[in-house]
């Protein structure tokens, strides 16, 4: 398998305080559209490998050891390219039950990345919208 997501850290295992997901990709990913988080923040930290993170109108590459924080309310996404094996950390703080939506997610974006087709974006946008995530045509507070 070439995408891979595990929870290391439930939200269970932290009474809703954080949850910690380990993601990895062995071919580009191009990531999901533009969102934001109403109610909690993320923390990418790279592992190995270069993931490109965006921020509103920028974008950072991550490298090992870089560390990206995007608060709630800013439109961000992420994209994975070269040819390397490509790890990083998410932690979500407070989390929520984002490590459901990251599974269900995950699951439906694996699936498409396995028969390199496109994500089918009507479900995810369906499954973003019950974990307060939203795309960028979304209003903000």
């Amino acid at each position: 398998m070439d995408f891979e997501v595990r929870v290391l850290v439930s939200s269970a295992d932290t009474g809703g305080a954080q949850a910690v997901t380990e993601f990895t990709f062995e071919r580009p990913f191009d990531g999901p559209p533009l969102h934001w988080h109403r109610s909690y923040a993320e923390t990418f930290v790279c592992l190995e490998g270069v993931c490109t993170v965006r921020f509103e109108q920028h974008e950072e590459q991550l490298v090992p050891g870089d560390v990206a924080y995007i608060p709630p309310g800013v439109l961000h996404s992420y994209r994975i390219e070269g040819v390397h094996r490509t790890r990083y950390l998410l932690v979500c703080s407070p989390s929520g039950d984002f490590d459901q939506y990251v599974a269900d997610a995950a699951a439906v974006a694996a699936e498409s990345h396995r028969r390199n087709a496109p994500v089918d974006m009507e479900l995810l946008r369906a499954i973003r919208g019950r974990y307060e995530t939203y795309e960028a045509d979304v209003p903000r507070f």
